[in-house]
């Protein structure tokens, strides 16, 4: 679930002082079939007949699974990437037709995404909301040259014809139509209007790049001769620069074989680059999607199958769900009796929902990423809970979050490597949003209330021994090591 902010510019100037407000709604990560956008754009691309490969129908479009492929780019036909997505409907002496090269009015499309959204209950949610977004949060997190390369205008401020693009190979329309998570928007528009693929090559030369203009017959060549000048140089002036009085006409023609060679070596990488990159997008997976759609042809009895075995029989895995509560969730927004409930079920379902969504804000999820490389961590049921026997607190962890895991799970929290990354912790997590003073979560300490941060810093170093100081802890540390070596020669002698 991701909350979505919509500024408006209506207040002080505006007629009603209730939209000085932003307005909010919330939106589901993942769609149902009614709001997917795939099937809206699949089956616009279907009506036009976009796409090159002829083959492709609704059905194969749908049963396609291609291995070791983290997705399947389909290409589209050259003469449709500049047709409009949204059309505009012109009248002729006959009836009505869709123009395949004008786009839909703004006043038009306006008015019926307005409609739309008064009927879902957002109100002022206008072409207008959509494009003030994008530009704000534009400013706000892009610099101005980088405004300029991504949105395409030439000032720096971020006007209204450039907000969004009607045609099918701009890419701004489909982050804001979508309205995935706000960095999500920001990454994926740098990366697609400045390599238009994350997989692409960069802006820049790679190596292999390179090392073949290093092996260019010409560039051989001139480097041999600005060699051979070189060394006569310095056989009559001893230095290069010397030459410049002892034998001009040798270093001006140094010169003008260095500046040449430079200027070789910048073009043809230049050509070499955007010939690869061009390469790359021309050459898409054809044959992986010729072999898919002779597999599932041959499923149907049309035709031989020439695809790998093991391509063969791929399911998508079942999710699990860490909670029972998320997983009723689900069944409940998603499954395939989520819209079949009415009356007394409705509102069963309803109370349900509502219980689970209360219960699942409380709950905290086990972390998904895997144990580092040997770690060590006994978890056997005869330990039990790990309670800390004094007041010391470690000093490669966080005092408050050490005290709140141990009351709660019974095991430390997270252990940083840097003292400077707790006090950044603690700085973002903990004092930035104490409102009402800090309260220490030991519980020897009885949620202990303390002002500021200086005052309960100065509470830690003194009862928890906890300074972050390096100086103090080089003393605790060698406090530490005195200890061990006095327990360990007590139980020898014993």
């Amino acid at each position: 679930m991701s909350a979505h902010f919509y500024h408006t510019l209506k207040g002080t100037s505006g007629a009603d002082d209730l939209y000085l407000f932003r307005t909010k709604f919330f939106l589901h990560c993942d769609y149902k079939l009614a709001y997917c956008p795939i099937i809206q754009i699949v089956s616009l691309a279907f009506r036009d007949n976009a796409f090159e490969n002829d083959r492709l129908t609704p059905e194969i479009f749908w049963k396609m699974r291609v291995t070791r492929k983290e997705s399947i780019t389909l290409k589209w036909k050259s003469e449709v990437l500049d047709q409009p997505v949204l059309r505009r409907m012109t009248q002729d002496e006959t009836n009505n037709k869709i123009d395949k090269n004008l786009p839909m009015t703004y006043s038009v499309g306006s008015a019926a995404n307005t409609a739309l959204c008064q009927d879902a209950g957002f109100p002022d949610m206008t072409f207008y909301a959509d494009r003030r977004w994008v530009g704000n949060e534009a400013n706000k997190n892009f610099t101005e040259a980088e405004r300029k390369r991504i949105l395409g205008q030439r000032g720096s401020a971020v006007f209204e014809k450039y907000y969004l693009d009607h045609n099918v190979k701009r890419n701004m329309q489909f982050f804001v139509l979508l309205r995935p998570h706000l960095p999500e928007v920001l990454q994926r528009a740098m990366s697609a209007m400045r390599h238009r693929d994350t997989k692409a090559p960069g802006s820049r030369p790679s190596y292999r790049i390179l090392e073949s203009v290093r092996k260019d017959p010409y560039l051989l060549k001139l480097r041999q001769r600005r060699n051979k000048v070189k060394n006569n140089i310095r056989a009559l002036a001893g230095t290069l620069p010397g030459g410049r009085e002892l034998c001009p006409d040798l270093y001006w023609e140094h010169d003008k074989l260095k500046k040449e060679l430079a200027k070789r070596r910048n073009n043809l990488a230049r050509e070499k680059h955007k010939q690869a990159r061009e390469n790359f997008f021309h050459d898409i997976h054809v044959e992986e999607i010729d072999k898919e759609i002779d597999r599932i042809l041959a499923e149907d009895g049309n035709t031989e199958s020439y695809c790998d075995d093991d391509n063969t029989g791929l399911e998508p895995p079942v999710p699990e769900y860490s909670f029972t509560e998320r997983a009723r969730l689900v069944d409940s927004f998603y499954g395939p009796e989520s819209d079949s409930f009415d009356g007394e079920e409705l509102i069963r379902r309803q109370i349900q929902v509502t219980k689970d969504l209360i219960t699942l804000c409380t709950l905290s999820e086990p972390s998904r990423k895997g144990r580092r490389a040997g770690s060590v961590l006994d978890e056997s049921p005869s330990q039990g809970k790990e309670t800390p026997t004094s007041f010391e607190c470690p000093l490669d962890a966080c005092i408050l979050c050490y005290g709140d895991s141990m009351a709660r799970i019974g095991r430390p929290s997270r252990k940083f490597k840097r003292i400077d990354a707790i006090r950044r912790h603690m700085k973002v997590v903990h004092f930035s949003r104490a409102e009402n003073g800090i309260e220490c979560t030991w519980d020897s300490c009885k949620g202990e209330m303390f002002p500021n941060e200086s005052s309960y810093m100065y509470h830690a170093a003194n009862k928890h021994i906890y300074d972050l100081d390096k100086r103090s802890q080089r003393t605790v540390r060698l406090r530490h090591e005195k200890l061990k070596l006095q327990t360990g020669g007590s139980k020898d002698v014993s």
